[in-house]
């Protein structure tokens, strides 16, 4: 009876072996998944019952965060025949459909699925340290980073860029990419009359501090020329833009440094131009902005623009600048309370020892992937900036750069400003031009308006938390 038990189950077996070869077909196959901004179309071909290649066909996933899908994931499909690889870091979701994707293609050729599950190899591991000597090292190769490697190597300076990630571009590659500037791209826009007001009220602040009132006096000139001139085009300029933002932080900020960021931004335009960035050419008002200076890329939704350029910039004219990727800085080096260098390790366990003779840029430390720290140092929201808040930020922002200057004795300021985007999907985090731009009317569920779309972000927030069944 044992015997004959044994002999059935290895009939079944190998029945279903039969089964599978029998009708697996070699061919070409499409499938979709949804991913993180839509839907994921993969070809797979099958061969010998064998994935021989997988291609994404069509996605509109952001990049360069989703590239490594396509660069590294998919390839490791192919050479270890598993879908069941790791997905890629802030791209999750994207990875999750081409993988699905793939598994619908192997179950519509006839194969089992399951075979193609098993997990694939882990990456090679190592234990040795290695040391860089190097002018200045900048840690995390976002916006920031890149823009101060770009400056550093073009005065001289050899320089070695740091990134946790497996890409360049940090949350300038997911933000929206509008870059505020006063005087530009805003011929097509005509005054207001509620505009009109705006600067009235600006101007009749009672001044603060010498600075303010210079600013003050600066726009009253300019506005009365301006009345005078009989112009009905849109009135803009530095100190009006200076006197806005600081007035929209509650005056808490420098006003000495905005004032710089303001009269200077206009430099900093013409210079992406210079290194083949390409503005759209009209300003609009994206949501939260307080007047129309909002400038973006011609063929980019997004920050990537930026970053795309300032990668190009480097690899065109042969910018002393190594980019190392997935690297994390782990410390810093303090000697005689100078910090000389940075302490990193890369995603397979390399140690690195990095000498600075010029020093240590810091351009990372964003903290809104970080629940504990934003709850920390919140002071506008209640200290209720929990997991049921998403954030537009990618999933590495959890405060490297900060938690590492304070190890290195630094001081922190005014870390309680903490943004809310009030034009975000509250479940997932993901952003939208379309709610974006403030030509849209916020309406509530009793189909009343219920806030002036123009106001600045933390009045929108606020208004859309009040609103009954919000999240």
């Amino acid at each position: 009876m044992k015997s004959f038990k044994l002999a059935t189950v290895t009939l079944l077996v190998a029945a279903a072996a039969l089964s599978t070869s029998a009708f697996a077909k070699d061919g070409t196959y499409t499938a979709q998944e949804v991913g993180r901004n839509g839907a994921v179309k993969v070809q797979v071909i099958v061969k010998g019952n064998k994935i021989e290649s997988v291609k994404v066909l069509d996605w509109s996933e952001t990049h360069p965060v989703a590239d490594l899908t396509q660069t590294q994931l998919i390839p490791e499909i192919v050479k270890y025949q598993t879908t069941n690889v790791n997905n890629i870091s802030g791209a999750t979701l994207s990875s999750f459909a081409i993988k699905a994707a793939v598994n619908k293609c192997l179950k519509e050729a006839g194969l089992d699925v399951k075979q193609f599950q098993k997990p694939a190899p882990k990456p090679a591991h190592y234990n040795d340290t290695v040391t860089e000597d190097t002018n200045i090292v900048i840690v995390g190769a976002g916006g920031a980073g890149l823009s101060a490697a770009v400056a550093a190597a073009e005065s001289g300076k050899k320089v070695i860029l740091l990134e946790k990630n497996g890409f360049a571009g940090g949350n300038t590659s997911v933000s929206g990419g509008c870059f505020n500037v006063a005087n530009r791209n805003q011929d097509h826009l005509t005054m207001s009359e509620g505009q009109k007001k705006i600067v009235e009220g600006i101007i009749n602040q009672k001044p603060l501090n010498p600075l303010h009132a210079e600013l003050i006096n600066k726009v009253k000139d300019q506005w009365t020329k301006y009345k005078e001139s009989g112009s009905n085009k849109l009135f803009d300029s530095p100190e009006l833009h200076a006197l806005q933002t600081w007035k929209s932080g509650d005056n808490q900020a420098n006003l000495n440094l905005v004032y710089t960021l303001t009269k200077n931004v206009s430099g900093t335009m013409d210079q992406l131009s210079r290194m083949g960035f390409v503005w759209r050419g009209k300003a609009n008002q994206f949501v939260g902005a307080l007047w129309p200076r909002s400038n973006r890329a011609e063929n980019f939704k997004s920050g990537v623009g930026y970053v795309d350029t300032y990668l190009a910039y480097i690899k065109e004219k042969g910018l002393p600048v190594t980019l190392m990727l997935n690297t994390a800085a782990d410390d810093l080096i303090v000697k005689g309370g100078k910090v000389i260098g940075v302490l990193a390790q890369n995603k397979n366990g390399r140690k690195y020892v990095i000498n600075a003779n010029d020093g240590v840029i810091l351009t990372t430390g964003g903290f809104s992937a970080n629940v504990k720290m934003r709850n920390e140092y919140d002071e506008l929201w209640g200290k209720k900036l929990g997991k049921n808040t998403p954030t537009t930020n990618l999933p590495s922002a959890t405060g490297d750069g900060i938690n590492l200057a304070k190890k290195a004795g630094a001081h922190l300021t005014q870390m309680g400003w903490i943004q809310l985007f009030p034009a975000g999907d509250p479940k997932t985090g993901a952003t939208s031009f379309k709610l974006g731009e403030n030509s849209c009317i916020y309406v509530n569920r009793d189909g009343k308006r219920y806030v002036n779309e123009s106001e600045r972000r933390d009045v929108l927030a606020k208004a859309n938390l009040a609103q009954k069944d919000q999240l």
